[in-house]
């Protein structure tokens, strides 16, 4: 029922912003090693549709909903986050770097201990030539009820090489602190529309 919810939710939110042209997807495979428990590492694959604003009183603002779904690595334990985001982007002066803000608010579904949670995530992106950025943030991350072992911040690092001009290739690595101590890796692929 959950999985057949997360992926009406995409499909919907796919099919109603494909229409416009600031569409785009983006699928990304990650491994996660967590450093501070045992058989805890996560592979996952993220899907998130999203819509770009780069005109008008919106210039700057990205939607996306992410969809995570995990699976640990040892116990095969599935797990799902769901997350609607708002981006703001904004150039700070110095040619080609970007400042930018991120904000979600999610859904941890898991074994019927499902709870919500909150993200702000500062970064900056730096342009070294149209084809190729280079990225840098942090991520915080904690959920609205106590005694849910969720609270991290995550910084990454990466780029991104603009293979056409509706196609993407990204890779990201990151550390992750506070209640899970891990690194990973995230590979990434956006179409544009």
């Amino acid at each position: 029922m959950k999985k057949s919810l997360i992926a009406t939710l995409l499909a919907g939110m796919f099919v109603s912003t494909a229409a416009f042209a600031g569409a785009q997807i983006t699928f990304e495979g990650e491994y996660e090693h967590v450093t501070n428990k045992t058989n805890a590492d996560v592979t996952g694959l993220n899907i998130i549709p999203a819509y770009k604003f780069d005109e008008g009183f919106l210039k700057g603002v990205t939607l996306d909903l992410k969809a995570q779904l995990q699976d640990k690595v040892d116990s095969h334990t599935p797990g799902q986050n769901i997350e609607p985001r708002v981006k703001y982007e904004l150039p700070i002066g110095i040619t080609g770097l970007t400042a930018w803000g991120r904000v979600g608010l999610g859904e941890k579904i898991t074994n019927g201990d499902n709870f919500g949670y909150y993200t702000i995530e500062p970064g900056l992106t730096y342009g070294v030539t149209d084809k190729i950025k280079l990225s840098v943030s942090d991520r915080y991350r904690d959920a609205f009820a106590s005694g849910k072992a969720y609270q991290t911040n995550t910084v990454y690092v990466g780029g991104a090489y603009k293979a056409t001009d509706v196609d993407t290739i990204g890779l990201k690595v990151y550390e992750k602190y506070e209640d899970t101590h891990s690194t990973g890796v995230e590979l990434g692929y956006t179409r544009s529309f």
